[in-house]
Order: C-alpha cells, then structure tokens, then sequence
C-alpha cells in the first residue's frame, strides 16, 4: 500500500512536470490552458486572413470552404452522435488538436507574408511568358535541326550513289 501511494505521488509529479513543460508554468488550470489555446488560434487566424487578404485565389477558396460548410446539416450530425459520443470525440481528437496546434504555432507568419510577397511568385507570370517563348524557338530549332538532317541524309545518299558509280566504272 505504501508503495503504491508514493508511485502514484511520483506519477503525479511527473505528470505535473510535463504539463509545466508543456503548457508552461503560467498555466495553473485546464481552464486557463484551454483559453490560451483557444487565443492563440484567434491570433493566428487573424495573422492568417491579414497575410493572405491580398490573394484573390486564397480568398475564392476561402468562399468555396465557407459555402461548403453551409452544406453541412448541424442537426442531422447531431443526430448521428450522441453527447457522450461527441465528447468522447472530442476527447479522441484532444491529441491531434494539440499537436496541429503547436505546429500552427512553430509557423512564422511573417515569414509566410514575405514568401508569399516574394518577387520571384510577383514575376511568374513574366516568367511562364519567357518560357513560353523558349519552348517556342526550341521548337523551332527542333524543326530546323530535322530539316539539316534531312539534308545532310539526301547528300550522304548522293555520295554514296556516287561512290557505287565510280567504284563501277573502275571496275
């Protein structure tokens, strides 16, 4: 009996430790972790709709996710599942969520922001054009290639008509 109180005292200890590194010693209560979670994914879908506010394509897209999410029927999911089915749903995915969520956390927006306003993306399609035009004259060279093997083809068989005859008429 002793044995087990002090191991459970350890496990509890340990368990204290990894939630202090995990969450950060700031954090005191599941409550408290829950709305600096629930924070942070506030901050970073602000940061996210700033950075990508000036991109017509990611703001279709964003439009087409919304008028998808207006298919989906809340009552007929919840239906489906029941209260405890859901929690235990929620509790299930409470992992994946986590770490999705310090993933999201690791990502410099700022960084984003700047690759996605990076020169190189701004001059694509100045670029496509100029590999346009390469495929364009490779193409040309191509078809201008054939036309010289074709010729040096004809005069290969001319001197090799003429070689039969003179190696004929030497005979």
């Amino acid at each position: 009996m002793k044995n087990e109180g002090v191991v459970i005292s350890v496990l509890e200890d340990r368990i204290a430790a990894l939630e202090r590194r995990v969450f950060g010693d700031e954090i005191n209560s599941k409550i408290q972790q829950n709305r600096q979670v629930i924070e942070e994914i506030v901050q970073i879908n602000s940061q996210i709709l700033r950075a990508v506010s000036s991109r017509d394509g990611v703001l279709n897209l964003m439009k087409k996710v919304e008028e998808l999410l207006e298919y989906l029927d809340l009552e007929e999911s919840s239906q489906l599942l029941g209260g405890e089915a859901k929690a235990n749903a929620i509790l299930a995915a409470d992992p994946i969520i986590r770490q999705v969520y310090g993933i999201v956390k690791g990502i410099n927006l700022d960084q984003v922001n700047e690759t996605i306003n990076s020169e190189a993306l701004r001059s694509l399609p100045t670029l496509e054009g100029e590999v346009a035009k390469l495929k364009l004259v490779q193409f040309e060279q191509q078809h201008q290639y054939e036309d010289f093997n074709n010729k040096v083809r004809a005069v290969e068989e001319a001197v090799s008509i003429l070689a039969s005859a003179v190696s004929a008429a030497n005979r």
